[in-house]
């Protein structure tokens, strides 16, 4: 997610004009009295609110539906996302707004979620597992390289937004060119994921480090837990699918 930066003054630098703004535009306290607490919490939050619809879609049935009609439901979906994603920029500093339109796009987030656990569980359920693990992992890793960096690795944001375009924009191609399905169905496309959201895990726990000079603000926490719960999601999938690449294969 990026950083937005209103009226930014060409006397500051990019990291100060962020504490300025944040300064002025989210509340002074935290559910926890800490930055990283509450961010922690909030992106506890959030991928309670993607289970939940994970949980939903597959009691539903709306995986199957889903996995039925193709481009045509999930195209819409992730133009929805990206909508939410952009009135969300606009509603840094206010928590309610942020939990709402962050809630909104969980849910958006979650019936993807749903067909790959029902995909998943079906074909082998250790796998599953295996990428909670997998996840549980990076994070624990990504966070000691942020915190022990001494560059602002935050500054990879522009790279991440770049790798994450190419990655989307071979996906959606991958719905309508048949010679591509291969490739977006391969384990090397499940590392090409991985590293992508394993890049965004480590410029948005940078975020959160860079941040914490910040002092405790409720609306900055809501929005890095959003962020890093949407990497959290993403990571599970890629690490899903690169996991029951090698399950078929035995």
């Amino acid at each position: 997610m990026a950083w937005r930066t209103p009226g930014r003054s060409r006397s500051m630098s990019p990291s100060q004009a962020r504490g300025n703004y944040f300064a002025q535009n989210g509340s002074s306290w935290t559910l926890t009295g800490s930055l990283m607490g509450s961010t922690l919490l909030y992106m506890a939050l959030y991928l309670l609110v993607a289970a939940f619809g994970a949980f939903a879609t597959l009691a539903t049935g709306f995986d199957a539906v889903m996995a039925r009609s193709g481009s045509i439901a999930w195209l819409p979906m992730l133009v929805l996302v990206f909508v939410l994603s952009a009135a969300l920029n606009r509603a840094i500093g206010n928590v309610k707004k942020e939990l709402l339109l962050g809630g909104l796009m969980m849910l958006m987030v979650s019936p993807f979620l749903g067909l790959a656990l029902a995909y998943g569980l079906s074909i082998s359920p250790p796998a599953v597992l295996s990428a909670v693990v997998a996840v549980a992992g990076s994070l624990v890793v990504t966070a000691a390289i942020a915190y022990v960096s001494p560059w602002d690795l935050s500054k990879l944001s522009g790279l991440a937004f770049v790798a994450l375009m190419g990655l989307l924009i071979t996906q959606v191609l991958a719905m309508f060119i048949g010679s591509a399905t291969g490739l977006v169905t391969s384990p090397l496309w499940s590392l090409i994921g991985i590293g992508v959201f394993e890049l965004y895990l480590v410029v948005d726990l940078s975020r959160m480090r860079q941040a914490m000079a910040y002092g405790p603000n409720d609306g900055l926490a809501a929005y890095l837990g959003l962020g890093l719960a949407l990497d959290v999601v993403n990571l599970f999938m890629y690490f899903l699918m690169l996991f029951l690449g090698g399950a078929r294969r035995r």
